[in-house]
């Protein structure tokens, strides 16, 4: 790519005056241009060459291999009246001449050439308008209406080139916080569905929407998608995106945008998909949103109300791939990830050269895309479980932001397989996900929480298993809970999840963990790893005794308070067991004393054994005598032995 006007600054290949190779440099005016201004001829590697420039992060048309002269004579070929006449319009800058260039390119005949025709014009005008950049509105309205007319054009077997759709579209996106241009953009935008897909268009633009701070923009692009799901249909648009879309701008327009346009919008996107999908969507709707969403949208719901002919109207798409087809169509069989992921993704994703960090990224997007347009509903085979095993490992990606994305992809795939197959995808990926809990970057630590919720509840519904191996994993050694980082988070996730395990599920592993975190520094993380306590002693996953057992084994120090506090706990647990008052006798314990039997003492105290307290008889009508308490000072052990005489009592303090 050649610099501009002596090399000053450095543009992507294709761009409107950078054509590199596909044009040898002809100066200031030229791609490719040398590094001194003028006329002198210079080829890409005088100019500043393709190979030594960086490409910018904006939107590029170097994908599409077109520089703006074999652009331009592409157009030509339309045989636009005054063709030539509309081109010096662009070079003499009056913006009414602009315009009327662009009318014409969107009136003229694209019958039959529109995959061909499309690169072309998008390319010119990204040129003819000082890439994108023009300030006159009017321009770019036009230059907008030009694309959809073109689009418009599409016809089976020629439709709107996807690459050259993705370019203006992610432009588009920003020009939507001009009120002056939302409307043609609008307008745009449906006929590059009705051409491309609906689910295409809404990817690209759900890429791009998070970094535009304009309200106006997520208000307008949010209203768009409500009109796409009406006119498209809610499964043409593909409700899981619709979903996806509406829980992060909802909370995107809560937390930070602070607009109420928008999240009624997100509100009323959800509403027309359960118009046509009914109570089945309201599930899917409720997973991952926040309580104000849930509770705004089942409102809506209730109000709008479910209508199956509602679905029957939706609009033809000319360019939808075969997967697209077979992911919208009401089919309760699971999807093959290797029919939907193109054939190189896998090798994308593991190619690990620092420089391919963008192919990662754009495999493992693709990943995410076609679990959701499957409806989260894929196949658990050797694709399957090839996918994941790529995936944890860009979980620790040298680019940090690939790493996050890894995280959400491993969360799709698991969403996808069902509550049958999870276990097994866990096994697979649990510790990768519980070790990126402790990345020191948020948005990987939440990524990988909200991956290890997705592949233990499906549905409202906890997976037992599957919940067993995020437990494992919590407690192997050096990872998880050892760890200081992500301690926090990984207890409230294990609150969440562990009271939707099988009863009587060994929970032994976490005694030593929790112990651990209950002499932690912070008094958030002791008091969720109390909670936890109380949860595997309900649960009967764990007993008294072992922590009392797994006290002995702290420091001194720790060991009093520790002792105490599980006293506490273990009074919590018997309280919160099932039948309230009975709980005492729900609970697992060492040895249950009849209460008529024992004394006074005893009785203060249903866990503690009467030989502890007086002499009780033994087997065979022997007699053990109860330890005396220590005559001075400190606190006596746990006390909680049991034996053939009746167990002793707590040592001295």
């Amino acid at each position: 790519a050649g610099g501009k006007a002596g090399g000053k600054k450095k543009k992507a290949a294709g761009a409107g005056d950078g054509g590199g190779a596909a044009s040898a440099g002809r100066g200031a005016k030229s791609p490719g241009g040398g590094a001194k201004k003028g006329g002198k001829k210079g080829g890409g590697a005088a100019g500043g060459g393709g190979a030594a420039a960086e490409p910018d992060e904006g939107p590029s048309v170097g994908s599409l291999d077109m520089s703006e002269e074999d652009a331009v004579a592409a157009l030509a070929q339309l045989g636009i009246a005054n063709f030539d006449q509309h081109l010096k319009a662009f070079a003499e800058g009056d913006w009414k001449a602009k315009k009327e260039a662009f009318e014409a390119l969107q009136n003229a005949d694209y019958a039959g050439k529109v995959h061909t025709m499309s690169p072309a014009l998008v390319v010119a005008f990204r040129a003819k308008t000082k890439n994108f950049q023009e300030k006159n509105a009017n321009v770019m309205k036009a230059g907008f209406l030009a694309v959809g007319g073109c689009a418009r054009a599409s016809q089976e077997g020629s439709t709107f080139s996807r690459p050259a759709a993705a370019v203006v579209i992610d432009i588009a996106v920003e020009k939507l916080a001009d009120k002056k241009q939302q409307s043609a953009i609008a307008d745009m935008f449906t006929a590059l569905a009705a051409s491309t897909s609906p689910k295409f268009v809404l990817q690209q633009l759900a890429k791009k929407l998070p970094g535009v701070k304009s309200v106006a923009a997520h208000q307008a692009a949010s209203a768009w998608i409500t009109s796409c799901v009406n006119e498209f249909g809610a499964a043409g648009t593909g409700d899981a995106l619709v979903v996806q879309f509406a829980t992060a701008e909802f909370e995107k327009a809560r937390t930070e945008l602070k607009d109420v346009k928008t999240r009624n919008e997100c509100v009323a996107m959800l509403a027309a998909c359960y118009k046509q999908l009914g109570p089945p969507f309201a599930k899917k709707a409720s997973r991952g949103a926040s309580d104000q969403l849930k509770s705004a949208a089942e409102a809506e719901f209730e109000k709008i109300g479910y209508d199956p002919s509602a679905a029957q109207s939706a609009r033809q798409v000319l360019g939808e791939s075969a997967e697209d087809k077979a992911a919208a169509a009401p089919s309760g069989a699971k999807k093959d990830l290797a029919k939907l992921l193109d054939k190189d993704c896998l090798d994308r994703m593991g190619n690990a050269d620092v420089k391919k960090w963008k192919d990662r990224k754009d495999a493992m997007e693709q990943v995410v895309a076609k679990c959701q347009e499957s409806g989260n509903s894929i196949k658990y085979n050797a694709m399957a479980k090839d996918v994941l095993k790529t995936l944890i490992v860009r979980l620790q990606d040298q680019n940090l932001n690939n790493r996050p994305v890894a995280a959400t992809a491993l969360g799709e795939v698991l969403a996808s397989i069902g509550p049958q197959d999870a276990p097994g995808g866990l096994k697979i990926c649990a510790k990768a996900l519980v070790t990126g809990c402790s990345d020191s970057k948020k948005p990987t630590l939440h990524a990988c929480l909200e991956a290890l919720e997705k592949g233990c509840v499906f549905d409202d519904q906890p997976e037992s298993k599957a919940i067993e191996q995020v437990m494992l994993a919590m407690t192997t050694k050096d990872i998880g809970l050892s760890k200081p980082t992500g301690r926090p988070e990984l207890l409230d996730i294990g609150g969440k999840l562990f009271p939707g395990m099988a009863r009587k599920t060994d929970m032994k592993c976490m005694v030593a963990p929790l112990l651990d975190c209950m002499n932690d520094k912070s008094s958030s993380v002791r008091a969720s790893a109390e909670r936890l306590v109380v949860i595997t002693l309900v649960q009967k996953g764990a007993h008294p005794r072992d922590y009392s057992k797994g006290a002995e084994a702290l420091s001194p120090s720790f060991r009093r308070t520790t002792e105490t506090r599980l006293e506490q706990l273990f009074d919590e647990a018997a309280a919160a067991s099932t039948n309230g008052a009975a709980a005492a006798d729900d609970l697992p314990r060492e040895e249950k004393v009849e209460e008529e039997d024992a004394p006074p003492a005893a009785k203060a105290h249903p866990r503690t054994p009467a030989s502890a307290k007086s002499k009780s008889p033994g087997p065979g009508g022997r007699t053990s005598s109860a330890r005396k308490p220590p005559k001075s000072g400190g606190r006596g052990g746990a006390g909680r032995g049991s034996g053939a005489n009746g167990g002793g009592g707590g040592g001295g303090g």
